[in-house]
């Protein structure tokens, strides 16, 4: 499908997806559970513990669009969000043992910061991340309200 955009929240486990599975119609990641919802919010289909339904032997002939929105919403939250998952206290991250620098010392990151600056070129300023990330540019965004994602 072409023109498929993904509203991500930083701050809990949610993906949006619009449109999908067609226009008029959004897919929902939000965790434990899935949904197909129209534009005015009806729940068109649902699965609670979606995770769940990736045993057994269907999976390996087809998937279907429930399916298709946990696996993206679950992949897309966890590798766009996890900048921001480790900055949050209680990360701590340390490197490897036997690990050193060119010079001799090896490196210490005790702070999740520290590693994110020098991976991202940022420092954290403790402000929060914006409430709803987007996948595409905010020049294009439509007028639709987004009710937190």
């Amino acid at each position: 499908m072409r023109n498929l955009y993904a509203h991500i929240s930083p701050e809990k486990q949610r993906a949006v997806f619009v449109p999908y599975p067609k226009w008029g119609q959004r897919g929902v990641f939000d965790g434990d559970s899935v949904r197909i919802e129209s534009d005015g919010h009806e729940v068109m289909a649902e699965r609670s513990d979606p995770r769940s339904a990736f045993h057994g032997f269907r999976h390996q002939l087809w998937w279907d669009k429930l399916d298709m929105i946990y696996f993206c919403g679950y992949a897309l939250w966890n590798y766009l969000t996890l900048p921001f998952l480790l900055a949050e206290p209680g990360f701590e991250l340390h490197a490897e043992a036997g690990v050193s620098r060119a010079g001799g010392s090896s490196p210490r990151l005790t702070d999740a910061r520290s590693l994110l600056a020098s991976l991202y070129g940022f420092s954290h300023t403790g402000a929060h991340p914006a409430p709803c990330c987007s996948t595409r540019p905010s020049s294009t965004l439509d007028s639709r309200p987004r009710d937190g994602c």
